[in-house]
């Protein structure tokens, strides 16, 4: 009777994780829970995470999807010519347990270059659910290649374009997060990396940006960069994520310390699998630093205990769950001062098409131990990226 009514939330649970197929895969896409550690698939097909879908982003009980002509297994033409027609792209919210969806302004209403590029949304995060207030709903993507931003809100028909300068042009957008109607992104020049917040006005559709270099914790990034005989080593690189605590309303960002290497001149072009790892990236740490507004100014301190907050890191979203809330059943599976990350990368060895990199860094003794899959899930799959979120019946 509270579903049918809509009167109260569900209780809080362990997010799922969607292992999602590329858009060339025949693969299904499904879940896994880690409340029982098992895969799901949706009993629905109305329901279901087609193909020729593509998710950016979640936001709780919804996925931010992309859904294009030309991700259908049948067709693998690229078109790089933006006003070409002849495939349909389409962007919305879509909750994958009830079928609902809300639409979001097509990617086309972005005045960027390659606006019909095949992977032209890199990420989308969003303010709340699109059930809570169409009208307060503020919506931002990394878009272009990583090197431009937009907003919007459901209602709108149209993408804003956020502006930089000719100075700025070359900025490259790790990742965003959304706080108080204020887009905060994180970008990296030149080897520095700075925050710049955007405070929008949605009914304008206007934005006021102010920049905060960040001098600490690091002034730049760590990446050591070795190429031998047409391979591209990469060790102790970093890679920046930006997540905030709902309940706070506090920023964090992270850093993902990795080694890979892969094949810069690869036979199957980037822009369609994401390249071709030699030796797919392995986490091997995290550093999470929290962004203190203090009477002296902006500062970046670093964080060494959740307490009973539990972090979850992704590609596509990234959130923070208490596990007090979570009872006492789920609190027996999952830690307090954690990390779970999920991970995916193409790779042509003998286990298949994906490396998965899953697993849970603990805090408090700095180990990493790994996220099992169950037996039936098969890896021999195209890769595309693993999305945490949290089911949600409306």
């Amino acid at each position: 009777m509270a579903i049918a009514s809509k009167c109260c939330p569900p209780a809080p649970q362990l997010p799922w994780l969607m292992l999602h197929s590329h858009p060339y895969s025949l693969k299904d896409n499904c879940f896994l829970s880690l409340s029982d550690e098992k895969i799901y698939k949706s009993s629905n097909p109305t329901n279901s995470i087609c193909t020729a879908r593509y998710c950016v982003g979640s936001v709780e009980g919804w996925l931010i999807m992309v859904e294009s002509d030309l991700w259908r297994p049948k067709c693998v033409i690229i078109d790089d010519d933006p006003s070409s027609n002849f495939y349909t792209t389409v962007n919305f919210f879509l909750n994958p347990i009830s079928g609902a969806q809300v639409m979001l302004p097509s990617q086309s209403t972005i005045p960027c270059p390659y606006s019909c590029f095949i992977f032209f949304l890199a990420k989308v995060v969003a303010s709340s659910p699109p059930t809570s207030s169409l009208h307060s709903c503020l919506v931002a993507c990394i878009c272009s290649g990583h090197y431009n931003l937009a907003f919007c809100r459901p209602t709108q028909k149209s993408w804003t374009l956020i502006h930089l300068g000719n100075e700025n042009t070359d900025l490259f957008f790790r990742d965003i997060e959304i706080i108080d109607q204020k887009i905060y992104a994180a970008t990296w020049k030149a080897g520095q990396l700075a925050l710049i917040v955007f405070d929008i006005d949605l009914d304008a559709s206007s934005y006021r940006a102010e920049r905060f270099v960040i001098l600490h914790p690091r002034p730049c990034m760590f990446r050591n960069i070795r190429r031998t005989d047409g391979v591209e080593n990469y060790t102790k690189n970093d890679v920046i994520y930006l997540a905030k605590d709902s309940a706070s309303r506090e920023l964090y960002m992270i850093f993902r310390t990795t080694s890979h290497a892969y094949d810069y001149d690869p036979i199957i072009p980037w822009d369609i699998l994401g390249g071709n790892y030699v030796i797919p990236p392995q986490t091997e740490g995290f550093q999470v630093f929290k962004l203190d507004h203090g009477n002296s100014g902006h500062s970046w301190k670093e964080v060494f205990d959740f307490g009973d907050q539990i972090l979850f890191v992704c590609n596509a979203s990234n959130k923070f769950i208490s596990a007090t809330d979570l009872g006492a059943h789920n609190h027996k599976i999952v830690e307090g001062n954690c990390i779970y990350f999920a991970f995916d990368y193409p790779y042509f060895g003998s286990a298949g098409f994906t490396k998965r990199d899953f697993g849970m860094f603990s805090m408090t003794n700095k180990t990493i131990k790994p996220l099992a899959l169950p037996n039936d899930y098969f890896l021999t799959r195209l890769v595309a990226q693993s999305v945490w979120f949290t089911p949600h019946p409306w």
